[in-house]
């Protein structure tokens, strides 16, 4: 599957911002089932400088500084990819650095009342995958997608007990779950194409950035699994990044001297038949 995606980030100050730094995540990785083909940034003011690195974790990192006096700052991304996930049931890579992702981290604790949770979907003599799958079933089935119930400082066990919440909430617990048990998991961070409803058109900058989870299973490698959705990833999921929680892979986050208030606008379209 090729698409083109184009998420627009468009800060608006009411009073003049002297400086701004900002550091942007948000260059889609290559994997054993995605290639980046191309992409363009576009800015607007244009950056004094701009710089490109790598993470620990293999993500992409871009940083613009702004040092002139700017009342809005406008970042649109540009990027032409390729999905293919085969029919078989295959994972991506090898375990490599696998501790981070079975550690506590700053959105994703570790306790006994996840594991216990987890425990149903994981019994004696079912393979790991059937039991992956599975917990993601169920957590889409008792949980209750919610945009207005949480923020993303909102704890993992607040969104356990009230069982509400968005994607990050579900892919947090999701690693808790999976990591309290045993399971390396790491937190996937990208887009959705999603489908609009029959009959009706897409609407371009309606759609939003994503998460999801990854688990290691053997054999297989990581299999990345949608627990909002409740299913395996497949060819509609575009990976931008993973690391321990949303933390590390936040799409954009940066620091501004002045401006006053801020008013933060985001619109993401994901086309399919561009790349």
């Amino acid at each position: 599957m090729n698409y083109r995606v184009i998420h627009t980030t468009t800060y608006t100050y009411t009073s003049p911002a002297a400086l701004s730094q900002n550091d942007a995540r948000l260059t889609p990785r290559d994997t054993v089932f995605q290639k980046l083909v191309s992409q363009q940034w576009i800015t607007d003011p244009a950056p004094e400088s701009e710089q490109e690195h790598r993470d620990f974790f293999g993500n992409t990192w871009r940083s613009f500084a702004f040092e002139q006096p700017h009342r809005s700052l406008r970042i649109e991304v540009q990027s032409n990819v390729q999905v293919n996930h085969p029919d078989t049931m295959i994972g991506d890579g090898s375990l490599g650095g696998w501790q981070p992702f079975l550690l506590a981290s700053p959105y994703v604790p570790l306790g006994g009342e996840y594991a216990r949770y987890a425990g149903p979907s994981f019994p004696t003599g079912r393979d790991r995958l059937s039991g992956l799958i599975d917990l993601t079933e169920r957590l889409f089935a008792d949980i209750t997608y919610d945009p207005e119930a949480t923020e993303i400082s909102t704890p993992v066990a607040e969104f356990f007990r009230t069982r509400r919440g968005v994607c990050q909430d579900y892919a947090h617990l999701a690693l808790a779950c999976l990591r309290s048990t045993g399971i390396p998991a790491r937190y996937v961070s990208g887009y959705l194409n999603t489908i609009p409803p029959p009959g009706k058109e897409k609407v371009l900058g309606a759609d939003a950035s994503h998460a999801w989870v990854a688990a290691w299973c053997d054999g297989l490698g990581w299999v990345d699994l949608d627990p909002t959705n409740g299913v395996v990833v497949r060819d509609n999921h575009i990976t931008l990044g993973w690391g321990r929680d949303y933390g590390d892979v936040p799409p954009l986050r940066g620091v501004v001297l002045g401006g006053g208030v801020a008013t933060l606008v985001v619109q993401v379209s994901v086309l399919e038949g561009s790349a």
